[in-house]
Parts: structure tokens; C-alpha cells; sequence
């Protein structure tokens, strides 16, 4: 398993390499056209910063440095910091107190999501209580399962989801599996 995953993280960083050579050869990125929301939605950082993870760079051919995260449709003149994972994180914690909320009225087992000082916590009564927050500093997620106990996950840019640094399982995918097994709820996630 650990050899599988070292191969494929490898293989990642290969084909990374090679999509950076192809962006710098062919002029098939368009440079963006940034709308007051887009620039709104920016923090800025230095040029010696790194960019976050899932951001590229390229130049316009006027020669200013335009920012874009490949797959999505959104380019920007800013240059991204790390707080983008900050406000990944945020995202999924109300998307996950949303989904929570919705499977509430499908149980008649105690079941109380909250969503406070960026912190949810589902307490199941006499089944456990979940916790789920962003690491102080960090660009990680800690949830601490009743079930499987903490986890540590890392957002995935590229693809837009949290994965476990261990063994790579997704946030989303343990939070329906779990919530299935200990409630018989569907989460919608």
C-alpha cells in the first residue's frame, strides 16, 4: 500500500512537471478578465511566497503575471496566498453543517449539529460526538470521530476536496460512511 502511494504521489509530481512545460510552450491559457467579485475574493501576497497549492502562474502578452487554478473557469492579476485553503476550509465546514442540518429531520435519534467560532461539533447523544476544525496555522482539517477517532486531512486544490494524510481517504466520503453506520442517515454530501 505505502509503495502504490508513493508511486502515485511520483507520478503526480511528474505529470505536474510536464504540464508546467506545456503551459510555458503553447499559448492555450487565456489571460483572465477579472470582475470586481473575483478581485474582491483575492488576498494578495509577495512574489517570494510560494503559491498555494492548485494555483498556477502564467504571463499575459502584455507580460503581467496572471494567477489560475487549472479546471476551473476563474483567472485573477492578484497573486493567491495560502489563505485560500483557510477559505476552503470555511466552505466545508458550513457545507457540512448544511448537510448535517438536512439529515437532522430524517432521525428521530438525538442528533445536534453546531457551528460556532469555526468549530462544528454533531453531538449523537450516547453515540459520540464528531468535531470537525481547521488546524490554527495550518492549511489541515482535524475531525475527531467517535468512530475512528482523529484524523488529520489536507485540501487538494486540484481537486477540491480534503484528503486524509495517512492514507488518503476524503473527508466527505468517512463523514457519509460513518454518520450511515452509527445513525442510518444519508448524508447529502
Amino acid at each position: 500500500m505505502a509503495q502504490a502511494l508513493a508511486l502515485a504521489r511520483l507520478l503526480s509530481r511528474r505529470a505536474l512537471t510536464l504540464e508546467r512545460v506545456a503551459l510555458r510552450a503553447s499559448p492555450r491559457v487565456v489571460p483572465p478578465l477579472v470582475s470586481a467579485l473575483q478581485r474582491s475574493r483575492c488576498l494578495c501576497g509577495s512574489a517570494d511566497t510560494p503559491l498555494p497549492a492548485g494555483w498556477k502562474s502564467a504571463t499575459a502578452p502584455d507580460g503581467r503575471t496572471y494567477y489560475y487554478r487549472p479546471g476551473s473557469q476563474g483567472t485573477q492579476w492578484d497573486r493567491p496566498t495560502t489563505d485560500a485553503a483557510a477559505h476552503a476550509a470555511q466552505d466545508t465546514l458550513r457545507d457540512v453543517f448544511a448537510a448535517f442540518e438536512e439529515a437532522r429531520g430524517a432521525t428521530t435519534d438525538f442528533f445536534e449539529p453546531q457551528l460556532k467560532d469555526g468549530e462544528l461539533v454533531l453531538d449523537l447523544g450516547p453515540k459520540g460526538q464528531y468535531s470537525l476544525s481547521q488546524v490554527a496555522g495550518q492549511q489541515q482539517l482535524m475531525l475527531f470521530s467517535p468512530i475512528s477517532g482523529p484524523q488529520m486531512y489536507r485540501f487538494d486544490a486540484d481537486n477540491g476536496w480534503w484528503a486524509n494524510e495517512l492514507d488518503g481517504h476524503l473527508l466527505n466520503d468517512l463523514l457519509v460512511r460513518e454518520i450511515m453506520h452509527i445513525t442510518s442517515v444519508y448524508l447529502n454530501l
